[in-house]
């Protein structure tokens, strides 16, 4: 994707990724425990810059994309 301001929705094992109200990606994927919590909302790249996990501060969930 570009660079630019998105949405990330998460419904269940769902994410779903809107840029105005034009949805751009969806992904299934999984909730995990970690065991501490995050400082920041971020995201987990992958090697080849693929988003792996989307954590968010303050919590110890995090959103696992499928591979």
């Amino acid at each position: 994707m570009k660079a630019g301001e998105y949405r990330l929705e998460i419904d269940g094992n769902k994410a779903v990724v809107q840029k105005g109200r034009q949805v751009v990606a969806e992904s299934e994927g999984r909730w995990e425990e970690r065991s501490g919590k995050s400082v920041y909302d971020s995201l987990l790249l992958g090697e080849n810059g693929q988003v792996r996990e989307v954590r968010f501060a303050g919590q110890t969930r995090v959103f696992v994309f499928s591979e």
